[in-house]
């Protein structure tokens, strides 16, 4: 592109001194419609990037309340099974913390993958205390 900008500058140079000037003003009036056009694309472009942003902010908010929530009814929870969700809820914070950390897809990959184990752990956790608080 930039090779092709320095050609095209040359050549304009060269060909100022025959163009007229109902076609200078003519190259102007499409010169103005396309930076229009990119300003229109960038600013929607940002747009969209803002709403993304704002709501992947969300998010985070929203799970770290949640898990905090959780970690706080786990305290509630008698032994054995209360300081076990505990742990499991202070490692999946821990695997979290390490997917957002991640710089590559297979380091997320592999986080989220333990993120997901480590929430089924969480829940097979839960699921003798659920039998025993109903006597089933």
């Amino acid at each position: 592109m930039l090779g092709t900008s320095e050609a095209a500058f040359h050549l304009g140079r060269v060909a100022m001194g025959s163009t007229q000037e109902a076609t200078k003003s003519q190259i102007s009036y499409g010169q103005g419609g396309i930076l229009g056009v990119l300003a229109l694309l960038l600013g929607f472009t940002l747009a969209m990037a803002v709403s993304r942003l704002e709501t992947r902010k969300e998010l985070v908010v929203e799970e770290s309340t949640a898990i905090g929530t959780s970690y706080l009814r786990a305290q509630l929870v008698p032994s054995p099974e209360g300081p076990e969700i505990s742990s499991r809820l202070r490692d999946y914070v821990d695997v979290r913390l390490e997917y957002s950390r991640a710089r590559t897809d297979l380091d997320r990959q592999t986080a989220r993958a333990r993120a997901a184990r480590v929430e089924d752990e969480v829940w097979s956790g839960l699921s003798p205390l659920h039998k025993r608080i109903l006597g089933r």
